[in-house]
Formats: C-alpha cells, sequence, structure tokens
C-alpha cells in the first residue's frame, strides 16, 4: 500500500496536480448515466454494449434532467428506435439548463444502425424506460476500468484533455447569424 501511495504522489506533479484531479473526475463522471424525465411517447430500450441492443417505440419533446456521462443537466429529447440486435435508432438532446459538453441536435435528423449509435457506449450496458415519464440508468464497464487505470496515469480512451465545445455552424439551428463587420463609408463631395 505505501509503494501505491508513493507512486500515486511522484505521478501528480507530472500531470499537474489539477489537471490530474479534473481528469479523474471526468473518468468518474463517465462511468455512469441517470436520468428521469417525462413527455409525450413511449420507449423501452436496453443495451449490452451498443451492439446487442433490444429498441422499441419513440417520443419527442420529452422533458429529461440528470447525467449521461459527463453531459448533466436539464434538456429536450427525442428517440425513435425500433432494434433487436440489428435494426435502427435515433437520439437527439437540445439543452435547456447545463449540459455544457452536450453537442447541438444532429440537423440530418436520420435513424442510424443499432452498432453506430454513438449514444451508448461501446461496452455500457443501460436501461430506459418511457411512458409518458420514466427513466433511464447505466454503467459503463469500460469507462469503470479507464477510470482505475487513470489513477496511474494510463488512459485507456484518450478523454483526458480539455476537448474545446465548438460553437452550433450555420447548419444548425441554434446558430446566430451575425452580420459581417463593415467600415463605414467615406463621404463623397459632389
Amino acid at each position: 500500500m505505501r509503494l501505491a501511495t508513493l507512486a500515486l504522489a511522484a505521478a501528480l506533479p507530472a500531470f499537474g496536480c489539477a489537471e490530474y484531479i479534473e481528469n479523474r473526475a471526468d473518468d468518474l463522471a463517465d462511468i455512469a448515466r441517470l436520468n428521469i424525465g417525462g413527455g409525450y411517447g413511449a420507449s423501452v430500450d436496453a443495451s449490452i454494449t451498443r451492439y446487442v441492443r433490444f429498441s422499441a417505440g419513440g417520443y419527442e419533446k420529452t422533458v429529461k434532467a440528470g447525467f449521461v456521462g459527463r453531459q448533466g443537466g436539464i434538456w429536450k429529447e427525442r428517440r425513435q428506435g425500433l432494434a433487436f440486435v440489428g435494426g435502427y435508432t435515433e437520439t437527439s438532446r437540445e439543452p435547456i439548463r447545463g449540459n455544457a459538453l452536450l453537442p447541438p441536435p444532429d440537423t440530418t435528423d436520420r435513424l442510424q444502425p443499432w452498432y453506430a449509435d454513438e449514444e451508448r457506449g461501446v461496452t455500457e450496458i443501460a436501461v430506459s424506460l418511457l411512458i409518458f415519464g420514466g427513466f433511464e440508468l447505466g454503467v459503463d464497464p469500460g469507462q469503470m476500468l479507464d477510470f482505475i487505470v487513470g489513477l496511474a496515469g494510463i488512459d485507456i480512451y484518450e478523454d483526458d484533455f480539455d476537448a474545446p465545445v465548438a460553437p452550433p455552424g450555420p447548419e444548425s439551428r441554434y446558430y446566430r447569424h451575425r452580420p459581417a463587420a463593415t467600415r463605414p463609408r467615406a463621404k463623397t463631395k459632389h
């Protein structure tokens, strides 16, 4: 135990103490999915990794509060899907409060094959039930391993960096068009 404490104490200055602690907190947040919500529609969704998934139903404009990994706050969510191992699912979110890491909604708004759904982690186990109101919870063993080995400075998922959140682009409905700055014209004498 003393050897592990000594190794950890030696590693902290190498990573920068504040950055190290922030990265461990982020890795810890990546482990869980926990939120509640209410709205119109009905959906059942369960997955054991991204590749084995059962999903049926859909809902629109459902307000949810909680956490999906590092994304925490209140948001509107839309989900559609019909998958039993194979099939298609789609989830999009629109932030209301919080969710600094939440990307803007996908403007293409398309269903995608169940195995390509980035909504679920590659090793995540999750269940979601919504019938006018409901919950979603999950745990990601791969992210748990990333947190544990991250204590020794090893980053399996290579997510220990500050990724800037890009503002929405012109294709997004949340993009604010700002007129280009123009110089005042010089007065001409006639």
